[in-house]
């Protein structure tokens, strides 16, 4: 043990989650995105629990893909656009990439040219008739996001008619990414927009073995109608997506009540500590930095050794509280780069009394992913990524 503090992996959870989702997914093609490290739980963890369960995996940026191409064999998609001078790599180890206007499209075109004006090793590999040994890609189509995507149905045209004069480019799928996709009518609106994407592909270009997905974990698992060949898990992998579908805000027509189930989700990390420090604080003594918090009334209390190095947000001071035994007791004060400090008057404790700030006690009481995302002001997404997990124990359940 090098650490007063432990971060837990959940590896089965990750599988479980996974299982959950497919039981109602009746043979749609699944996605991994497993970018950020698999959300910060680590990549090789993730792959090794769904490998076989799955049939894509994607990430963010080339780095992640080539490290993930070590690790299994599944196709691999970059959600985003890639150096030139990767595209070689790319080709030679089944990754895929997004080209998400014409700008891109014709720098794709400019390499092709200039490889087969030349002697260069890469040619015998595009001389090949073979699908497997070509540039594969997948447009990305702005329906009202605003991040990547072709927004002009002008250039979406264009992009095509140069598609169609690349010998060794293959157009493997097209795809849209829903930015609220708990609310039926804006997923709707979007999802028109692509299908009028789709109707100019499908124009132009006859293509019968095209992947098409729009679904991320909320979408698919809210709404059928959206799945389409494939969709892409994310969040629900790693326990962090708690369906509440409220017919009122978001329409009676269409919800997961569609699929006649209810999804048990588990979390795939916990977080705990131990109190390193207890402090009997006076009426009118400051605790932490600045004198952020008044003691009202003689208080007791303790010190926990993570703070905003460790990924602990300075705003889990605002309402930020933590499980020491079976009670949630509240933080005090700042939280400092390394520590930060709970009150503990009303509880029976003692130094070395273990400490939850994610995860389950003994008792049965629990704090989830999403309820110390909510005291920290931010989203399960954001906490999983920003944990840094030098200071840990890193272990296992």
């Amino acid at each position: 043990m090098k650490s007063f503090s432990d971060y837990i992996i959940i590896k089965s959870a990750i599988r479980h989650n996974l299982r959950q989702c497919k039981r109602v997914l009746n043979g749609t093609k699944i996605c991994a995105v497993v970018k950020a490290n698999g959300y910060g739980v680590g990549i090789k963890n993730v792959v090794k629990q769904i490998d076989d369960l799955v049939d894509y995996y994607a990430v963010a940026c080339f780095v992640e893909a080539k490290k993930l191409r070590q690790i299994t064999q599944k196709p691999i998609l970059v959600l985003n656009f890639v150096h030139m001078s990767t595209f070689d790599y790319c080709i030679k180890n089944n990754i895929s990439i997004t080209v998400s206007n014409l700008k891109q499209q014709k720098i794709i075109e400019q390499f092709e040219k200039r490889f087969l004006n030349k002697k260069h090793k890469l040619k015998n590999i595009l001389e090949s008739q073979d699908n497997e040994k070509k540039l594969k890609i997948h447009f990305a189509i702005n329906t009202g996001m605003n991040r990547i995507g072709f927004s002009s149905q002008n250039d979406f045209y264009k992009s095509l008619v140069i598609l169609k004069k690349c010998k060794y480019l293959k157009l493997e799928g097209i795809y849209t990414h829903f930015y609220n996709a708990e609310n039926l009518k804006d997923t709707t609106n979007q999802n028109r927009i692509f299908m009028q994407y789709l109707d100019i592909l499908k124009t132009n270009i006859n293509q019968r073995d095209l992947i098409v997905h729009a679904a991320n974990s909320e979408a698919a698992l809210n709404y059928k109608i959206f799945n389409y060949d494939m969709i892409r898990l994310g969040i629900v992998l790693y326990g962090g997506l708690e369906i509440n579908y409220d017919p009122v805000q978001y329409g009676e027509s269409k919800g997961y009540r569609e699929y006649k189930t209810k999804f048990m989700f588990k979390p795939s990390i916990s977080i705990k500590s131990k109190i390193i420090a207890i402090n009997n604080v006076k009426k009118g003594e400051c605790v932490g930095y600045c004198k952020n918090y008044i003691a009202k009334k003689n208080m007791v209390v303790a010190t926990i050794p993570l703070g905003y190095a460790d990924g602990i947000f300075r705003n889990f001071s605002k309402k930020g509280k933590v499980l020491i035994n079976g009670k949630k007791c509240k933080v005090v004060g700042n939280i400092c780069m390394d520590m930060f400090m709970v009150d503990i008057t009303n509880v029976k404790a003692k130094i070395f009394d273990e400490v939850i700030l994610i995860g389950k006690d003994k008792l049965g009481n629990i704090i989830t992913l999403n309820e110390f995302a909510s005291y920290c002001d931010t989203i399960s997404y954001e906490v999983l990524t920003n944990i840094k997990q030098m200071r840990f124990n890193i272990k296992n359940a």
